[in-house]
């Protein structure tokens, strides 16, 4: 990858700026710590090459427009959260090549503000901070009230920065730096002993999409193996059929937590339920969503709508699209398939890695695919940058 031009390396100081400014904000409020980003979102529409090109002008007043239908239909709210859905990843992918990140510098950002942020999470409000695993096979290294999540958010974004470093080692026949494969360890561990299921399956889920296309780009096999692992997530609760014959001791029945599979919430933790309540407001509001009211809840909140405790919340982003929004949420669904089919269509196989992964965390409760978070913006920047990357001009075979 080039080094940064002086205009980079200032736009990337901004950018961690604003990355330090929103993990620093004092609330719990998702809304308050995304105005660093929303600053940034509409600092584009003071650019005249935003404002100039036809087709983000196109682009930003379909967002206008389809954000404006909402808000008829929904309310403020909804229309807020829409237009940021999809105002977002028009804004990023205008600006990934003037904020180009590459991965030394998440690996920067790792050392100087996460790790710091932790550290002063761990003094000022406690919680538990630590990289041994404990008892029961978990490590910590957020402090707070951060749960496995976090953990494991970081341990994937580290993950996704070694093998994007992998990808352009290989197209520029490089070899691969002692830093890199450390950090590509490094990730491993952190998501395997967050002991978050749905993060530990995506990453072997990338992994496994990187290595078989390594070679060559197939993409009827892309889609089949998109088209699976999206299935495959709706029969997890059928994984307590197979536990058994492993045994009640085994190190991965410890790791996974199966003793838990015959609980309330079963081993998707609830989601099962989630998606079946999810389909039914999708249907019974005749298809033009429930709002925010119909989604805005937490585990053992009671859903006065059906009379029962809920068993999951936020687990599920993406059907949570259509029971919000009702047909309006399957453009955004589309959008993010678009994506992995433009970056097939174009021979990017890390971009596809990219969407891929954030696809399916988004399915099962980690959403990597909103872009009013650090995280989130950092994913899209190096998904839309990696198109810039050289890459063989060879026919795909299919």
């Amino acid at each position: 990858m080039t080094n940064h031009t002086k205009l980079e390396k200032r736009n990337l100081k901004v950018l961690f700026c604003l990355f330090l400014l929103s993990l620093l904000i004092p609330t719990s409020s998702a809304t308050i710590k995304s105005i660093p980003f929303i600053v940034l979102f509409f600092y584009c529409l003071t650019q005249k090459k935003f404002l100039n090109d036809r087709l983000y002008s196109l682009l930003f007043g379909g967002c206008i427009v389809l954000s404006f239908i909402i808000f008829l239909v929904h309310g403020i709210l909804e229309a807020k959260d829409y237009f940021f859905l999809l105002y977002g990843v028009l804004c990023l992918k205008y600006l990934s090549p003037r904020y180009s990140i590459n991965s030394s510098d998440l690996y920067k950002y790792y050392f100087y503000i996460l790790v710091p942020i932790s550290i002063f999470t761990y003094f000022t409000q406690g919680g538990r901070l630590s990289y041994i695993p404990d008892a029961n096979m978990s490590i910590n290294i957020c402090a707070g009230q951060s749960t496995k999540h976090g953990t494991a958010i970081i341990g994937y974004l580290l993950f996704i920065a070694s093998l994007y470093q992998f990808d352009v080692n290989r197209i520029n026949s490089f070899k691969i730096s002692r830093q890199n494969f450390i950090f590509f360890i490094f990730s491993f561990y952190l998501i395997f002993f967050s002991t978050s299921r749905s993060v530990l399956l995506s990453t072997i889920y990338v992994f496994i999409f990187y290595v078989i296309n390594y070679k060559k780009l197939y993409p009827i096999r892309s889609f089949i193996f998109l088209f699976l692992i999206i299935f495959s997530t709706f029969f997890l609760e059928n994984l307590t059929l197979y536990m058994q014959y492993l045994g009640d001791n085994s190190f991965i029945n410890q790791i996974i937590k199966s003793e838990n599979f015959e609980t309330s919430a079963g081993v998707t933790s609830g989601r099962a339920w989630l998606w079946n309540y999810h389909w039914n407001v999708f249907v019974n509001t005749d298809f033009i969503g429930g709002g925010r009211s119909s989604v805005d809840f937490k585990v053992n909140d009671f859903i006065s709508g059906i009379n029962e405790i809920a068993r999951a919340g936020s687990e599920s982003p993406i059907t949570g699209l259509l029971a919000c929004y009702g047909i309006f949420g399957i453009i955004p669904n589309l959008l993010y398939i678009y994506l992995f089919y433009y970056s097939i269509r174009k021979n990017n196989l890390i971009g596809g890695c990219i969407i891929l992964g954030s696809i399916y965390n988004a399915l099962t409760g980690i959403n990597l695919l909103h872009s009013l978070s650090s995280t989130n913006i950092i994913l899209f920047l190096l998904f839309f940058q990696s198109f810039n990357m050289h890459r063989s001009k060879t026919k795909l075979k299919v």
